[in-house]
C-alpha cells in the first residue's frame, strides 16, 4: 500500500495482471468500484534481435523492408510477411529444428553419461529425437502453477497420442526451479521418471541446467510452444514471444500475454477464461482441452502435407509473426513506457522546477483546503422509499439525469460530480461507465443543480448512481485523493 500511494502511476505486465492487481489492491483506494482503480497496464515484450534466429533474419532481411529492424513495432511492416515463400518458410524451420536436435542431443549424451545412464542408451539417442515428428517445447522456470505436469493428467490418452506411427509427438522439457521450491522439485522428478518408463522413453526428454542457450535453441527449433499455468496467476510470460517471432506456434492457457496476442489463428488455446473455484476440476478442464486440442487440430494440420508442405500450419506461423512481432517486442513496450508514464512524469517535473516549487506548494494548499471542506459535502438525489428512481426506456433512447450537490465551503470548480452506470449483476454494477455531469443552476451560496445525458444501446438491467470527487489540473489521477462521496452513502 505504501509503494502504490507513493507511486504517481502504476501498471501491471499485461492487460490481465493488470485487471487482477485492480482486484487486489482494491482496498487501498476505498469506495471505488475495482474497475476504476488506478492501475493500468503495459505488456512486457522481447528484445527481438536477442531471440530471433539467424534464418529468420535472412528471410526478413530478404523479404521486408530495408529498415524493418528500426520498425519493429510498426504493424505495416509485417504485412509484407506474406510475400515469402511457404517454401522458404518451411525449409527454414525444419534447418532449425535440425540444428536444435542435435545441439538437444549432444546435450542430453552429457547428461546421460553424468547420471549413470548405461551407454547404449546414450547412444540411442542419436535415433531417438525425430526430426520428423511434431515437436511440443516446454522449457520456463518450474514453478508448480505452470503445471509443466498437466499434459500427463491421463497418462493413457497422452502415450497414445505420443506413439501414433503415422503421426508421431515428442516432447522436450527443460527448466529449473527455485531451490527452497520443493513442491516443484517433485513435479521435475515426476517428468523425469515418466520419461523412463515404456511408452515414454524415447518421447519425453527432460534436459538439465536449463540456460539462455538451451532456451534460444528451443524457442528457434521446436514446433509448438506449450505454456500452461494455472490462470489467473501468470502475469505475463514471455517465452512464447520469443518462440513466435521464429514461427513457432504457441499452444497456451489464456493468461498473461496470451489473452491479447491470441486472434483465433496464430496459434491455438487451452481451454477458455472460465474461472475456477476448485483446482481438481480446473486441472481436469485444461488438461481434456489439451488434449482434445491436440488430437483433432494441431497435429493433423502439421501432417496434412502438400508436396512436402504443411501448408496450413506455414499459413500459421505466418500469421502468428505477421500478428504478434510487432506487438510483443520491447520496442512497443518502452514506446508505451515512454509516452504513457516517463514523458508524463517528466513534464510535471519540469512544470515543478520552473514554478520554483509554486506547483507543489499550491497544490497542497488547495489538498488541505478539499479536506477540511469534504466531511460537509453531499448530495441529494431524486429518490422514494426503494433507492434511486426507476427509469424505463428503448435501446438509443436517451435519458436526462439530474442530481443536487451541497459543496459547502467548495467551488463546482474544486470537484467533479458524475453519474456512474452500468449492468447490474446481483446487486451491483459492473463495468461500469461515468459521465461528468454539468451545472445548470445555483440554487443558494453553497447548492448546485447538476445534469447529464446517457444513452444505453444493450438491453437488460443496468443501476446508476451519483457521485462527486475532488478535481484539480494537477491531480496525478482523478482518484489521486482517497476521497469520494456516492448519492447512496
Amino acid at each position: 500500500a505504501l509503494a502504490l500511494n507513493m507511486s504517481g502511476r502504476k501498471n501491471g505486465v499485461s492487460k490481465l495482471h493488470g485487471a487482477v492487481s485492480r482486484n487486489i489492491f482494491n482496498p487501498v483506494w476505498p469506495n471505488i468500484p475495482e474497475d476504476e482503480v488506478p492501475i493500468t497496464h503495459v505488456t512486457n515484450g522481447i528484445h527481438t534481435m536477442t531471440w530471433l534466429a539467424p534464418g529468420y533474419k535472412y528471410i526478413f532481411d530478404k523479404y521486408l523492408p530495408s529498415d524493418w529492424q528500426s520498425k519493429l513495432f510498426d504493424s505495416s511492416v509485417w504485412e509484407q510477411k506474406g510475400n515469402i515463400p511457404d517454401e522458404e518458410i518451411w525449409k527454414t524451420h525444419n534447418a532449425l529444428k535440425t540444428k536444435m536436435i542435435r545441439f538437444i542431443t549432444d546435450r542430453l549424451k552429457k547428461q546421460y553419461l553424468h547420471n549413470g545412464i548405461p551407454l547404449h542408451e546414450v547412444n540411442e539417442l542419436d535415433s531417438k529425437i525425430d526430426t520428423q515428428a511434431l515437436t511440443i517445447g516446454f522449457a520456463r522456470r518450474f514453478a508448480t502453477y505452470k503445471r509443466a505436469n498437466l499434459i500427463f493428467r491421463d497418462l493413457a490418452r497422452i502415450e497414445k497420442i505420443l506413439n501414433n506411427k503415422s503421426m508421431p509427438v515428442q516432447i522436450i522439457f527443460a527448466g529449473k526451479a527455485h531451490p527452497a521450491d520443493h513442491p516443484a522439485h517433485q513435479v521435475i522428478k515426476d517428468i523425469h521418471d515418466i520419461a523412463r518408463r515404456e511408452g515414454f522413453k524415447g518421447k519425453i526428454f527432460l534436459v538439465e541446467n536449463y540456460n539462455m542457450t538451451v532456451a534460444r535453441h528451443l524457442v528457434q527449433g521446436v514446433d509448438i510452444w506449450m505454456n500452461n499455468p494455472r490462470r489467473p496467476l501468470e502475469a505475463s510470460g514471455t517465452s512464447g514471444q520469443k518462440a513466435c517471432i521464429n514461427g513457432v506456434l504457441n499452444f497456451s492457457i489464456l493468461d498473461g500475454w496470451w489473452c491479447e496476442g491470441y486472434n483465433g489463428m496464430n496459434g491455438w488455446i487451452i481451454g477458455d477464461d472460465t474461472p475456477f473455484d476448485n483446482e481438481q476440476h480446473q486441472d481436469d478442464s485444461d488438461s481434456k482441452s489439451l488434449y482434445e486440442t491436440l488430437e483433432r487440430e494441431i497435429i493433423p494440420l502439421f501432417f496434412n502435407r502438400e508436396n512436402g508442405i504443411p501448408v496450413g500450419w506455414v499459413n500459421r506461423m505466418k500469421e502468428s509473426i505477421k500478428s504478434l512481432a510487432p506487438v510483443y517486442s520491447t520496442h512497443r513496450m518502452v514506446k508505451d513506457y515512454t509516452e504513457g508514464m516517463y514523458i508524463p512524469a517528466i513534464i510535471r517535473n519540469i512544470k515543478i522546477r520552473e514554478s520554483q516549487y509554486e506547483f507543489i506548494h499550491s497544490l497542497i494548499d488547495w489538498k488541505q483546503h478539499i479536506e477540511r471542506g469534504w466531511p460537509q459535502v453531499s448530495i441529494m438525489a431524486n429518490q422514494d422509499i426503494h433507492g434511486l428512481v426507476d427509469h424505463s426506456l428503448l435501446s438509443g433512447q436517451e435519458l436526462n439525469l439530474n442530481v443536487t450537490v451541497q459543496l459547502s465551503s467548495l467551488k463546482p470548480e474544486d470537484v467533479r460530480v458524475e453519474v456512474y452506470y452500468g449492468p447490474i449483476v446481483q446487486d451491483n454494477i459492473i463495468n461500469g461507465s461515468a459521465t461528468e455531469m454539468k451545472v445548470v443552476r445555483q440554487t443558494d451560496a453553497s447548492t448546485y443543480s447538476y445534469e447529464a445525458t446517457v444513452c444505453l444501446l444493450d438491453g437488460g438491467e443496468y443501476g446508476y448512481s451519483f457521485r462527486v470527487l475532488p478535481q484539480h489540473p494537477n491531480l496525478m489521477n482523478k482518484f489521486d485523493l482517497p476521497l469520494i462521496k456516492w448519492a447512496n452513502s
